[in-house]
């Protein structure tokens, strides 16, 4: 048991990494970083190229938008009178259509009126052929009667010519 005990005791140091393999990592460790120091710093400076070109690029892009703000100004001008044009068409429109709207009910007015003519005449017109069908009928009844009265008379007065004829004979 005195051996398993030792045995990881005496292996423990060695497992261990050393002070001086340490530091020759670390020189190249730094090594590498002055590496990279020294391609991020030409990085920089092509950046930096970058930067510069599009700073010019925006100088001229910023002077030539001034001279097109003119332009810009003439054709914001020319939009305003558009609109303003636009907004006297859609005026003059409104008035036309709340004129023709006004027209329109006039009309509607002045067709119900003729139809309320109408159906008034049509309504005389059923009223009076009604009142003449009703007294031909009436006529027609009375002249019934007063043939089939005359008539009546008439077959009576034969009737006793007949018999005055016969009580004689």
């Amino acid at each position: 048991m005195r051996i398993k005990l030792l045995l990881p005791a005496i292996l423990f140091p060695f497992l261990l990494s050393s002070q001086n393999m340490a530091d020759g990592n670390m020189q190249e460790e730094i090594s590498n970083l002055t590496k990279k120091l020294e391609i991020s710093s030409k990085h920089i400076e092509r950046l930096e190229k970058r930067i510069s070109t599009y700073e010019q690029n925006y100088k001229s892009l910023s002077e030539s938008l001034r001279s097109q703000g003119i332009i810009n100004q003439e054709i914001q001008n020319q939009i305003k009178a558009n609109m303003e044009l636009q907004a006297q068409n859609e005026r003059a429109v409104n008035v036309a259509l709340d004129e023709f709207s006004n027209k329109f009910e006039e009309q509607n007015k002045t067709m119900d009126g003729v139809k309320a003519t109408l159906e008034e005449h049509w309504n005389q017109q059923l009223l009076f052929y009604l009142i003449v069908i009703i007294s031909f009928i009436i006529a027609l009844v009375i002249s019934i009667k007063l043939s089939m009265k005359k008539a009546l008379q008439k077959q009576q007065d034969y009737w006793n010519k007949f018999n005055e004829f016969v009580i004689k004979k």
